[in-house]
């Protein structure tokens, strides 16, 4: 996620870093707790279905352009 965000930066795609950085987030709070359960990584596989969702609308509208 770090890398993921500091490049999506380095692009000028805010959406892919505000995303990031909020999976990142998530996945830092997750490893400090002591013990998971599966509603736990319920916001973090949120985070990663929107960032799915932004890279199919980034690809689909590469393809339209071309």
């Amino acid at each position: 996620m770090h890398s993921l965000k500091g490049e999506s930066s380095a692009l000028k795609l805010h959406g892919f870093t505000k995303i990031s950085s909020e999976a990142g987030d998530k996945l830092q709070a997750l490893q400090n707790q002591s013990e998971l359960a599966g509603n736990d990584f319920l916001a973090l596989a949120i985070h990663l279905d929107e960032l799915f969702m932004l890279s199919e609308t980034i690809e689909t509208l590469g393809q339209c352009i071309n």
